[in-house]
């Protein structure tokens, strides 16, 4: 049997504005890494040291290990110059980051030589090389690879399937970066991979994007879901060389590395038995801090929140690259979220396709019902904007109750998980108290159309949904457009702080003040709060008749006013839609739980997509 050298990650130095703006997730060094013009390699100058310790540039070495076949491994890269290079462990300690020097080597040449070290066998989280340059020195090609028998690499066919509606900046950009670095480059991905974009707002030409592996799907306005659910059953039926392996599940709005796509099929080429049927779970970075990990496993907390498993940290720190190697923290419920997940075609075949749930928890109950096991790894991650500078009502409060009740009934999914309660209770009583009342019956919307039954989603109605319900909601428009004279729009970064006990039991028994009004406290004058859709501000909108909400950027904002009539008419609907719920879920939860299998159908999203009408003339 042969053994060969299978590529695992390269050093990546991308020379673009992310590695300008954010070194640190490449290198460190006083001095910045700069393409040499003649030679096309990076330049590293005399007497400088850099240290590759990195998001992007250590090598994980335990996940590796764990994740795949490959026991054995080198790194390769090309120099030219004079430098002097050591390589470490990095490990995650209860206090710092343990380190352990490995070795270190003199090289000089005066034309590229390629320098190899064989990986020695520890189960430290990263292993880690610096260089200190004596003199000025290119380097190029540098990679860390694994001895393997060739009999060892799956044979895998990686499709890409991304949903986008009228946002073809990010569409042109990612087809761009697949079929510049990812089909034509030399990592093993190179014609092994494919690229299917759904056009749920049929304003792309195909013609413009199609070919090189990259087929356009024209689609119905059904959102995320019903844009990923046509891009699994298309990947079925690729005409490709070798049969769709797995299918790389991508949001349209986001900026990724080619590396990550590069490292996912390497991954997944090498992946041994037990995590075979895994799903990759590619991290969430910032994009308006692109240090930060927002997340990179999500899970269903007991109180009905979905959201990370882990805390946000920035990648920026050493003791933070090796804490995001560890194994996951145990949790019930846990999900890979759709902005980046490559899930096995066996998978699909066996589990089925999303709830047609257009937009919110497709990922969650898509995850939950499959129960995988997940990959992570530095290095695979796209870049998204945060939650907060993308909330929707819409999307959170209408489709996020709806939701919900929705995957637990049809899929059994969270079962000790009480989201009436949670997801819409509490919820509606801090949104009514912070006057948002277009959210609140948002909220009523969504259970009440949850107590429809499943022939309410059986029937396509995304769009008249969305700009039905979109139009209740709150509405962030330029602050020039409202009028904030007086206002201190700057009192809007302040910290929130504790509302005081008496002030707390005041703003409970009152309803933030619409029960009752204590006039001699209460103020006409609105007061700034930056937007927060998880937080209620209550000692600072306590007694305040009006509210200047304003986005992160202090660009946006709109007007939330104490409303007493349409707070009493809310009210009165929530208690009688209380008493209706626990009258009448569990009879209806069985409807949802009869109609899950087919709703997860090839047969039904036929039908749901009209593929008659929207599907390609060669179907």
């Amino acid at each position: 049997m042969s053994t060969i050298d299978f590529k695992l990650a390269n050093v990546l130095l991308e020379h673009n504005d992310r590695f300008f703006q954010y070194p640190y997730l490449y290198y460190r060094s006083a001095t910045p890494i700069v393409r040499d013009a003649n030679t096309g390699a990076s330049l590293l100058m005399p007497n400088m040291s850099y240290d590759f310790s990195t998001y992007f540039n250590a090598f994980s070495n335990k996940k590796w290990r764990k994740y795949t076949v490959a026991q054995s491994f080198v790194f390769r890269m090309e120099l030219c110059g004079n430098v002097h290079i050591e390589f470490y462990t990095q490990r995650a300690q209860p206090v710092g980051v343990g380190m352990t020097r490995l070795d270190a080597f003199d090289v000089q040449s005066e034309d590229f030589t390629t320098f190899e070290y064989e990986l020695p066998n520890t189960m430290d989280e990263l292993i880690a090389f610096r260089i200190f340059a004596r003199e000025r020195t290119l380097i190029r090609n540098g990679a860390w690879y694994a001895h393997v028998e060739e009999s060892q690499v799956r044979p895998i066919h990686l499709a890409i399937a991304t949903t986008t509606f009228k946002k073809e900046e990010y569409i042109t950009s990612n087809v761009a970066l697949f079929k510049n670095e990812v089909l034509h480059g030399n990592d093993p991905v190179a014609g092994h991979a494919s690229m299917i974009v759904v056009d749920n707002g049929r304003t792309l030409d195909p013609a413009d994007l199609e070919g090189d592996g990259v087929w356009v799907f024209p689609n119905k306005n059904v959102g995320g879901s019903g844009g990923f659910a046509r891009g699994m059953m298309e990947a079925k039926r690729l005409p490709t060389k070798e049969p769709v392996s797995h299918v790389l599940i991508m949001d349209d709005d986001v900026a990724l590395s080619s590396e990550s796509i590069k490292r996912t099929f390497n991954l997944l080429s090498l992946v041994n038995e037990d995590f075979e049927e895994a799903f990759v779970s590619g991290a969430m970075l910032s994009m308006g801090n692109q240090y930060i990990q927002v997340e990179d496993v999500g899970f269903t907390s007991i109180k009905g929140r979905f959201g990370p498993i882990k805390q946000r940290v920035s990648m920026e720190k050493q003791i933070e690259l090796a804490k995001n190697e560890i194994d996951l923290p145990p949790r019930d419920n846990r999900y890979a979220a759709f902005w980046y997940c490559a899930i096995p075609m066996a998978t699909i075949e066996r589990e089925g396709l999303p709830l047609p749930l257009f937009i919110r928890y497709d990922d969650a109950e898509y995850g939950q019902r499959c129960k995988p096991e997940f990959m992570t790894m530095n290095g695979i991650n796209i870049w998204h904007e945060d939650f907060n500078d993308r909330y929707n009502p819409y999307y959170e409060r209408y489709c996020g109750v709806r939701n919900s009740l929705i995957i637990q009934a049809a899929s059994g999914v969270c079962p000790h998980v009480d989201f009436f309660e949670t997801l819409f209770k509490e919820n509606f009583i801090q949104e009514i108290k912070k006057f948002n009342y277009g959210s609140c019956e948002l909220m009523l919307d969504g259970v009440e159309d949850f107590l429809k039954g499943p022939e309410f989603i059986r029937i396509e109605q995304c769009e008249k949904l969305l700009k039905e319900k979109s139009a209740k909601a709150e509405k962030f428009v330029p602050l020039e457009e409202l009028h904030i004279e007086g206002v201190g729009v700057e009192q809007s970064k302040q910290k929130v702080g504790t509302i005081r006990p008496w002030n707390g039991r005041l703003d409970r028994w009152t309803y933030n003040g619409q029960r009752f009004t204590l006039p001699r406290v209460t103020s006409n004058k609105a007061v700034a709060v930056e937007f927060n859709a998880s937080q209620y501000p209550a000692n600072r909108i306590h007694f305040h008749n009006k509210v200047l909400v304003v986005n992160r950027l202090g660009t946006m904002g709109y007007y939330a006013t104490k409303n007493k009539q349409r707070y009493r008419a809310l009210m009165k609907r929530f208690r009688n839609l209380t008493l209706r719920y626990h009258k009448e879920h569990e009879q209806v939860e069985q409807r949802w739980r009869e109609a899950g299998p087919h709703l997860k159908s090839d047969e039904f999203w036929s039908t749901y997509l009209e593929l008659d009408k929207y599907g390609r003339k060669e179907d």
